[in-house]
């Protein structure tokens, strides 16, 4: 007790009980904004090219999950892909590496999830780690359109990724361009296919066109909406004035990897006459790739072809099982058989098979005219032009 009043007499305290309450909140607002600015001063991890993040503080190894591939948010951040921290263990489950032990200044016992160590316990080439990188900016920039499961980039960015291949494609002397929702995985039947793929698919049809269309050189221009949308494809070609639309199931049936789809010629040839759309013309896969054409093994493609050209359609699509296969060069001669209407090759087309093909009208070209030859990546400016060179001395 008398050192207590010691210290009150030492401090000339006349109401001490209330100016120690006056201390203790100062001081705990120092302790506050002190904290507040550790926190917003507060160093990141730094990656040291061996494969580690390091504790700012600590210096030493920390865990972190190889989904934060590129960057480090915190000292022990969340993973954006399972949400639990520290999760380096946890996530090498989903991938191909395992925890590492190590040493860091001769303390051991640290586990952390090294992206350059295999399940082998052996170390991956840095080229390997890149190439991975790139995989995942190329997905990360594949025109998905907005609200279907992959969608990533806005309509703008998605815009100016069609103007830019327009004008590849105009550079190499195509003679015409189809935009396709490939990207939108998975497909939707036709009935599904809502109003906001439409909407995208007119503003890109326009910008596409702004940029391929020139009045030195006749091209044409058509669209065609996944899976089985028809009607949806003709209101975009009317409303950007195309040129055609790529239709599936014109005529027939068959089971695709949607599902089933019946022949909607009548549904959509009204269709195109209440819009007034006449001039666009309907360009019809027969016997389409990605499908099982059971339920019509016994009518043959040249019998389909007449079935297309009975109902009104404008030319006929042979392809193969799937994209990127090449179609069979005898169904062009039985379609000639039995229709006048003209052929497309709608896959896999290439250099060293395209002069086998050189009897039908036209070549749609996707896959090859892609990086690598997959559909998945962008465009080849080169190999474009050295196929359209080619074709071209034919």
């Amino acid at each position: 007790m008398a050192k207590v009043q010691r210290t009150y007499e030492q401090l000339s305290f006349s109401n001490p009980g209330k100016q120690f309450a006056d201390i203790g909140l100062e001081r705990g607002g120092r302790r506050r904004e002190a904290a507040e600015k550790q926190r917003t001063t507060k160093k990141k991890p730094h990656y040291d090219g061996k494969g580690y993040f390091i504790h700012p503080e600590f210096n030493e190894p920390i865990k972190i999950c190889d989904c934060l591939k590129r960057e480090c948010p915190g000292c022990f951040p969340k993973c954006r892909k399972c949400y639990s921290k520290m999760c380096g263990p946890i996530c090498a489950s989903n991938r191909n590496t395992i925890p590492v032990q190590v040493s860091v200044n001769g303390q051991g016992g640290l586990i952390i999830d090294n992206p350059l160590i295999n399940i082998n316990g052996k170390k991956r080439k840095q080229q390997k780690v890149d190439e991975e990188e790139d995989e995942d900016d190329q997905e990360y920039s594949q025109p998905t359109l907005p609200g279907t499961p992959k969608s990533k980039l806005s309509l703008n960015a998605i815009e100016e990724i069609v103007k830019h291949e327009a004008e590849i494609y105009k550079k190499a002397g195509v003679d015409g361009i189809i935009l396709e929702n490939m990207h939108d995985l998975p497909y939707s039947m036709s009935k599904d296919v809502g109003p906001e793929i439409v909407a995208a698919m007119t503003r890109f049809s326009i910008s596409a066109k702004s940029i391929f269309k020139s009045p030195k050189k006749p091209s044409l221009i058509g669209c065609q909406i996944l899976a089985g949308a028809n009607c949806q494809a003709l209101s975009v070609a009317a409303a950007a004035e195309l040129d055609f639309i790529r239709a599936e199931c014109f005529v027939f049936a068959h089971v695709a990897d949607e599902g089933f789809m019946q022949g909607n010629a009548a549904e959509l040839m009204r269709f195109r006459r209440n819009i007034g759309a006449d001039t666009i013309a309907v360009i019809t896969d027969i016997k389409k790739k990605h499908s099982s054409h059971a339920i019509t093994a016994d009518v043959t493609v040249g019998e389909m072809a007449h079935a297309a050209e009975f109902f009104l359609g404008d030319g006929v699509i042979l392809t193969g099982n799937a994209t990127g296969k090449a179609a069979n060069v005898h169904d062009i001669k039985e379609v000639r058989q039995h229709s006048l209407l003209p052929v497309f090759i709608g896959s896999g087309i290439t250099s060293k098979n395209a002069k086998d093909f050189k009897s039908a009208n036209a070549f749609i070209v996707g896959s090859y005219f892609k990086k690598n030859g997959k559909w998945q990546e962008p465009l080849d400016p080169e190999n474009i032009q050295a196929f359209m060179h080619q074709i071209l001395s034919f």
